[in-house]
Formats: structure tokens, C-alpha cells, sequence
């Protein structure tokens, strides 16, 4: 699964340190979370902004519900789920205008979006037991008379007459297929939501529960004064469909736990991020300058 943050069509920078991954935004403005399922199967993502499910509101868990993505779909998720048509956009703002804190939550989980990624379950169809017997019969090179090979074959059928499960002059093949699948005893089915453009969210449950949010180092326990932390706020209501699908997982823990935290570039230096420096912009055709240079004292 891949997790890409965009705004304005922009993927934001993205760094790996110390086993964690930061994110570098903008103090303000509205941001959307782009999914790519690159994997042959469905999957179901539990998405999780400042420690809150992004379809419920409340603090996020495994269990919760989320969006299923069907094999390399690609699905744009723009805000806070609002209704099956509707959602709230994501928003930079200040942790204190968070929606975490309007909603009477704190600001200890802002900072930090996440995923975890459910594999679907596979059942396997029931293939029945049909044994299949197949009757070779010898012919050896010596001649036999005919009454000779009516004789054995009249002793075959009185054997086989008998009720004896013996075959003396053929050989018995039995083809079969185990056929001990699990059915998935004890678990039911989990009502989702599909998106039809594409993403789509789950209300499926199961007992399993964690916190999605990443683990802090030491210099991030320190609250600098002079950048301030942000948090993902409420925005405006935006256009984003959904239908309802079916998605058993395959385990109650998920395959892939992805945890991304985020912060202005002061904030990722406090934190010891080391982030790059700004190169010069890329020329498409270096190669292609004026082949006869003018000279010094030339004015044009």
C-alpha cells in the first residue's frame, strides 16, 4: 500500500529517520491522502488523522472501519467522512484549532496519520470426493486362446460378484482432493462501504484494538516555543461518493501498519529530521545552448 499526501496536485516531501517517517507541510491550507493498492487483491485501510478514524471521528483502532480498495486502485480520500456523499476537508492548522481538540480529545495524538492494512480472507470452493476407478488390462506378448482369456474374465466378474474388492488382472486408480477448508467457523461477514470513485469505507468490526500513532523520539517530547505544532482542523464540505460492499478480513491484526507524522521544516529540524537542501531546477535540454557564444564586449 502506498501513502502519499497531496496538496494543490502537489505530493508533499516525505523522509525516513531513525525507523520512523516524517512528513514536511505548510502551516495552513487543505491536504488530501492518496491510497494505491498495489497488490492482485482487495484490501480494507483503516485510516487514522491525529489518532482519529477518519470515517467515525472517534479514536482510531484496529477494528474500526475503513475504506476497501479494490486490485491497483488508486482512491483520493479528502476529508473527514460526513455522510455516504459528503465529507469534511483535511486542514493544516494550529494543534489547538484542531479538530482533536474541538472535539474535547486533546492534542496528544495530533501530528500523525496513519494506516493499517487488512489482507481479505480467501475461501476456498468445496470440491467433492469423486473417486475415479480405471480398468487396465494386461495383453502379453505370449498368444492366449480365446477360451482362455473368457475363463479369467469369467473369474473377474465372479470375484467382482461377490462382493470381494479385489481386481486380479486390472489395476484400481483413486483420484481425490482434500477437502478440509476452513469455513471460517465463529466469524461473520463484515458490512463496508465501497467507493464508487474509487475508495470506499468499512463499518466491520473485530476484537483486536491499537493505536495508530507513531512513537515519539526524545526530541519531539520537547514543545518548541518558537514553532508551533499543528493538527488537522475541520474544513469545508466537499463532494466524495460511497457505496456499501462485503470484506472478511484475513486476520484480526493487520499486514501493514504505516504511521506518518507530520510538521512545518523548523518543527522536523527540532525533531533531528535530516531534511535535504533545495537543488537548483533541472534543465530538460542542457545540451541545447547557442553553439556560437557571443563575445565579451559584444552589446547586441
Amino acid at each position: 500500500m502506498k501513502v502519499e499526501i497531496i496538496q494543490n496536485g502537489r505530493v508533499l516531501n516525505q523522509y525516513c529517520h531513525e525507523g520512523q517517517n516524517y512528513l514536511e507541510v505548510p502551516s495552513t491550507g487543505n491536504y488530501e491522502i492518496r491510497l494505491t493498492n498495489n497488490s492482485n487483491s482487495r484490501r480494507l485501510v483503516v485510516l487514522s488523522v491525529d489518532g482519529q478514524n477518519a470515517i467515525t471521528g472517534e479514536l482510531a483502532g484496529y477494528e474500526g472501519p475503513g475504506y476497501v480498495l479494490s486490485p491497483w486502485q488508486v482512491s483520493v480520500i479528502s476529508g473527514w467522512r460526513r455522510s455516504d456523499s459528503e465529507v469534511a476537508t483535511f486542514q493544516f492548522k494550529d494543534e489547538s484549532e484542531s479538530y482533536s481538540a474541538k472535539t474535547g480529545k486533546g492534542t496528544r495524538n495530533t501530528g500523525v496519520i496513519g494506516v493499517a492494512v487488512f489482507d481479505e480472507k480467501i475461501n476456498l470452493l468445496h470440491i467433492p470426493v469423486v473417486p475415479y476407478v480405471q480398468h487396465h488390462y494386461h495383453w502379453y506378448q505370449s498368444p492366449i486362446t480365446i477360451g482362455e482369456y473368457w475363463n479369467g474374465h469369467i473369474n473377474d466378474i465372479l470375484l467382482s460378484s461377490s462382493g470381494t474388492s479385489v481386481c486380479m488382472d486390472s489395476n484400481t486408480v483413486y483420484t481425490s482432493v482434500n477437502t478440509s477448508v476452513d469455513d471460517g467457523a465463529g466469524e461473520t461477514f463484515q458490512t463496508l462501504c465501497s467507493a464508487s470513485m474509487p475508495e470506499t469505507k468499512s463499518t466491520s468490526k473485530s476484537r483486536s484494538s491499537a493505536s495508530l500513532k507513531g512513537k515519539p523520539t526524545r526530541s519531539s517530547t520537547k514543545k518548541s516555543a518558537e514553532t508551533p505544532s499543528l493538527g488537522t482542523g475541520y474544513g469545508e464540505r466537499a463532494s466524495m461518493h460511497t457505496t456499501m460492499t462485503e470484506f472478511e478480513r484475513a486476520g484480526e491484526t493487520p499486514s501493514l501498519v504505516f504511521a506518518l507524522r507530520y510538521g512545518m521544516r523548523e518543527k522536523l529540524l527540532e525533531w533531528g529530521v535530516p531534511l535535504s537542501k533545495p537543488q537548483s531546477a533541472p534543465e530538460a535540454f542542457p545540451a541545447s545552448q547557442p553553439s556560437v557564444p557571443a563575445p565579451p564586449d559584444w552589446r547586441g
